[in-house]
């Protein structure tokens, strides 16, 4: 595994990423059509380290791989922040890849506005009880799909392992 973690961290281009990937799970077309569809989404989009950003999706993409083969799980990795950070919608994103993937999807994008509008920080009870409860409210969403929070997992894990940018 610290292999794996080594090579994740010296990627620096989409040519690289998309190799690590490769390594972890085969490409199917399915996969290879998502890999494309996000660089084209993400085009002219770059992370603080100055990198194509659609790295980190084929990144979180080969970490997800490594805990499972699951395509469709792949593939929402793929494209997990397409919703977000790009004009494509969800109902793009079902037209082209499919309701599961677009679940997927969607419980990724739904956590994330959890997060930005209701998790507090601060030392009061008050406040630790609220984010305590909307963390359980993220949890329950995802229990419609655990592969939900093990892509939100894998997604931490590449922005840990990029925090020196």
């Amino acid at each position: 595994m610290n292999d794996f973690v080594k090579k994740i961290k010296q990627v620096k281009n989409i040519d690289d990423a998309i190799k690590i990937l490769a390594l972890q799970i085969e490409l199917t077309s399915k996969i290879e059509e998502a890999i494309d569809f996000a660089i084209k989404a993400h085009e002219g989009q770059f992370r603080k380290s100055g990198e194509p950003y659609a790295v980190h999706p084929i990144l979180v993409a080969a970490i997800t791989a490594a805990i499972s083969n699951d395509e469709t799980m792949v593939i929402a990795a793929l494209l997990h922040d397409v919703v977000e950070d790009t004009p494509y919608s969800l109902e793009d994103i079902k037209k082209r890849f499919g309701n599961e993937v677009a679940l997927l999807v969607d419980g990724l994008t739904k956590i994330i506005e959890i997060r930005d509008e209701e998790l507090i920080r601060s030392g009061s009870n008050e406040k630790l009880i609220k984010s305590a409860m909307t963390f359980r409210k993220m949890l329950l969403i995802s229990i419609k799909d655990l592969r939900v929070l093990v892509i939100k997992l894998c997604d931490r894990v590449h922005n840990m392992l990029t925090l020196d940018s």
